[in-house]
């Protein structure tokens, strides 16, 4: 176990199988994981935040070094106010990792704290919550794609 405190983020729109094997070899690996649920400018969450923070916390229920937190500001801000000493950002394929590149550098010259990238198991490449958001839409099964007890947490 690396003692170090380290953060991942994300709009968790909703929480999905694939977010979730990443917190567990987070938790798997670090002293103290701290999960932010932020919101993203750039994006429109179909689920309020105060649900995306329950379903995540419902997610990680049983991995007791993780903390399920309101991302408040900018990404890099709260880094620096958090005493955070890593982040780490998951990634499924070439275009993630390029997105999740640019802004760490970001991060890194605002907050000064590094970024760490791990790729997702190739079960999990294909999963996304834009998939679920698809599938909700489109009303096609999704229960398979997020992690227990989230499904019923959503609204219907």
């Amino acid at each position: 176990m690396i003692d170090k405190k380290v953060l991942t983020a994300g709009v968790f729109d909703p929480v999905t199988t694939g977010h979730l094997s990443l917190f567990k070899k987070l938790s798997e690996t670090y002293s103290e994981v701290i999960i932010g649920v932020f919101d993203n400018m750039e994006k429109t969450p179909m689920f309020d935040k105060k649900t995306r923070i329950k379903a995540v916390q419902t997610a990680v229920k049983d991995m007791k070094n993780v903390k399920v937190v309101n991302g408040k500001g900018l990404l890099a801000d709260f880094v620096h106010h958090s005493d955070i000493d890593l982040i780490v950002k998951g990634y499924r394929d070439e275009k993630d990792l390029e997105y999740e590149k640019l802004q760490a550098l970001y991060n890194y010259y605002r907050g000064g704290v590094e970024t760490e990238f791990i790729k997702s198991e190739d079960e999990y490449k294909d999963i996304s919550s834009t998939l679920v958001r698809e599938k909700i839409k489109s009303g096609q099964e999704f229960r398979h794609l997020l992690p227990d007890g989230v499904y019923e947490l959503l609204p219907q």
